[in-house]
């Protein structure tokens, strides 16, 4: 990125400060001078003698004593100490400065001027009375005179131990779901402070604390920046024990791995609601990567990548974690190097956050439905018609969750397996429509040309299918014309057989009529014979009549006799033409 000409939206190019510490994740700040006080002889005067102004309290000499207990952590120039509170006989947490650092030890300033920064934290956290914001009892003294500021005793974790445990250990999505909603909370109690006037300017995960029952603290307001608007003075007349701070506010300050481009710079008048809102962006950056946006070897170049406010993109950045784009366009937002781009407030920011949240419920179905999916997909004997309805659940899943870009993973693996098995089952249509939906360009045109190929084999199949018919067709034509010629010959057959039956029948209704006949004529040559006799024995006496007659008579025999046999011979003609044996041997 090449450096440019600031602008009114642009922090100036001040030379990087030399005071940085050296790890770029650890709060920094520079003091430049006091105001409240005359003079400094008299700052320090009125400091000596713990006589604090009247708008603060009591003075040192009246205010309570808290019984330390022992050290339960420790920042740059200031502790925290598990304490009694005597007057109320509870355990408290109590802040105080450190007494164990010489002069210009990390913050480039001296006991003087570390009490005052003290203090003014002190009036300040104790204007934020929010269920985020750790409470403030009182600002008393240790057992020694020292000033102590008690507060609520927080029993529970810094929220980045937490972080750096769940982001190996959980799942991206139930990662998110979790911490987005602390991330939530802690925008919640920055908008309070916001309302208040009051900028923190030092939000990382290290200065949120979560309590054992789910209490979720923004801690350390140390560098809280009273913001002078229209919003701000009205809250400073509505609480007149408000006194301005004793130092002008300094700058830079806060953590480079972290701060905002305008925080780089000497100037505080570029400071606002959008430097915090930075913050709650490099914030959910971390929930995001795992790392913040300025991370880098040393706080120099940490810097430098905040003043010229260069940010990778989170899926840049950790490409191999399933990120949502939603969350990354809500990030990315609020990381923006010009404030005029970024959320104006954080209560913009938090309505983003909302709007993601309110979809999670919808997030965990998509996820349950796609989990579901992926096992039925892993499973070797998933039949060609489960296809389909994987890809239906997958729809499913995509318009409950359509920034999950997982899904669409899934939805091109199952289009691609089902294409090869519309392939495999000669569904050529389905695969084409299913190739058409890829968006890989190689698997589609390896589907399309398969789908080529097998229409090409299945054209060369059916021209030989259509040739093997029309084969047939011819077969059983002349088969048809053969069985039709056949029936024909034998119905002729049987006309013939039914003509050669029907004149064997007048043969024989002939040899039966000629039958009678001679049968007739035997009963008449009986008949002769007897009235021949009978004649011979009536005409004895005519012997030579009676020769004559008997000669007429054997001549009339012989001709019957010889009709009969030509008779009987055309009758077993007749019978052997016909194949009736029995007739034609009598």
């Amino acid at each position: 990125m090449t450096e440019e000409s600031p602008t009114p939206d642009q922090p100036s190019q001040d030379p990087a400060p030399d005071f940085l510490p050296p790890d770029p994740t650890m709060t920094f700040s520079r003091v430049d001078s006091f105001l409240r006080a005359e003079s400094s002889e008299a700052m320090h005067e009125a400091m000596e003698s713990r006589s604090i102004p009247t708008a603060w309290g009591a003075t040192s000499r009246d205010r309570e004593i808290f019984r330390l207990d022992r050290r339960i952590g420790e920042g740059g120039f200031g502790e925290i100490w598990r304490a009694e509170q005597s007057s109320l006989a509870r355990v408290v947490a109590v802040k105080r400065l450190r007494h164990d650092l010489p002069p210009e030890v990390g913050q480039n300033t001296d006991d003087l001027f570390r009490q005052a920064l003290f203090l003014r934290e002190a009036l300040t956290t104790a204007r934020l009375d929010h269920p985020y914001i750790v409470p403030v009892y009182s600002l008393g003294v240790d057992e020694q005179g020292f000033d102590a500021l008690g507060m609520k005793l927080v029993e529970g974790l810094e929220w980045a131990d937490v972080l750096a445990e769940d982001f190996r250990a959980l799942e991206p999505d139930q990662f998110l779901l979790k911490h987005v909603t602390i991330l939530h909370s802690v925008a919640q109690a920055v908008a309070f402070a916001h309302s208040r006037g009051i900028l923190h300017r030092d939000i990382k995960p290290t200065q949120v604390m979560l309590g054992r029952y789910g209490e979720v603290y923004l801690t350390d307001w140390g560098l809280a920046f009273v913001w002078t608007d229209s919003r701000a003075a009205g809250d400073q007349q509505n609480n007149p024990s408000y006194s301005a701070p004793l130092m002008e506010y300094s700058n830079p300050a806060g953590t480079p791995a972290y701060m905002a481009p305008e925080q780089t710079s000497r100037s505080v008048e570029q400071l606002g609601p959008h430097t915090d809102v930075y913050l709650l962006g490099a914030t959910l950056y971390q929930l995001l990567t795992g790392r913040p946006p300025h991370a880098a070897n040393d706080s120099h170049e940490s810097f430098e990548q905040a003043r010229r406010g260069e940010v990778v993109p989170p899926r840049q950045r950790a490409s191999n974690r399933a990120i949502p784009a939603e969350l990354e366009e809500i990030c990315l937002r609020a990381l923006a190097p010009q404030p005029a781009d970024r959320y104006a407030t954080a209560e913009q920011f938090l309505e983003a956050l909302d709007s993601w949240r309110t979809g999670s419920r919808q997030r965990r179905e998509a996820a349950v439905i796609l989990h579901a999916q992926e096992q039925r997909l892993a499973t070797s004997t998933l039949a060609y018609t489960e296809y389909n309805a994987v890809l239906g659940e997958l729809d499913r899943a995509r318009v409950l969750a359509p920034a999950n870009a997982r899904i669409g993973d899934v939805q091109q693996v199952t289009l691609q397996r089902y294409a090869r098995a519309a392939l495999d089952n000669d569904d050529l249509v389905l695969a084409r429509s299913l190739s058409g939906r890829l968006t890989d360009p190689d698997e589609q045109h390896r589907i399309a040309d398969a789908v080529a190929l097998a229409e090409h084999r299945r054209h060369r199949q059916e021209t030989q299918r259509r040739a093997a018919l029309v084969g047939v067709a011819a077969l059983l034509l002349v088969i048809l014309a053969g069985a039709f010629k056949y029936s024909l010959d034998q119905r002729h057959a049987a006309e013939r057989l039914m003509e050669q039956r029907n004149a064997a029948e007048r043969a024989r209704g002939l040899a039966e009529e000629a039958r009678d006949e001679t049968a007739a004529a035997l009963l008449a040559t009986d008949e002769a014979r007897r009235q021949a006799e009978q004649a011979r024995d009536e005409t004895a006496v005519a012997l030579h009549v009676a020769e004559e007659a008997r000669e007429q008579v054997a001549a009339a025999l012989r001709a019957v006799e010889l009709e009969q046999y030509s008779s009987s011979m055309t009758i077993a003609r007749t019978a052997i033409d016909s194949g009736d044996v029995a007739t034609a041997r009598d």
